[in-house]
């Protein structure tokens, strides 16, 4: 099957800023969680800059931090690029 996005979407894998999931297929039209958005911008500032490395503390209780997601989870909080609901929730799958 030929997506309009073809190109971009090789792209973006090629270079594991999106990663594909279990079953090797890429689903351009599907939504994008809140431990996914950060995961990706993290890896897209990686690439440019340096590794992110885990982080010394945690922001949300609620955040799996052993998960690939947890330091780009943190990293993003501590930029202003994302932020919880409060009472130290981030609700990842959100």
């Amino acid at each position: 099957m030929q997506h309009w996005a073809r190109s971009y979407i090789g792209f973006v894998t090629g270079r594991e800023v999106f990663l594909i999931a279990g079953n090797d297929t890429f689903s351009p039209n599907a939504g994008m969680t809140r431990t996914m958005f950060a995961t990706v911008v993290g890896r897209l500032y990686e690439r440019t800059y340096v590794e992110i490395q885990d982080p010394a503390s945690h922001s949300f209780t609620n955040c799996g931090y052993s998960a690939y997601y947890g330091k780009y989870v943190e990293w993003a909080a501590d930029n202003g690029i994302i932020s919880g609901y409060g009472n130290g929730f981030f609700e990842p799958d959100d």
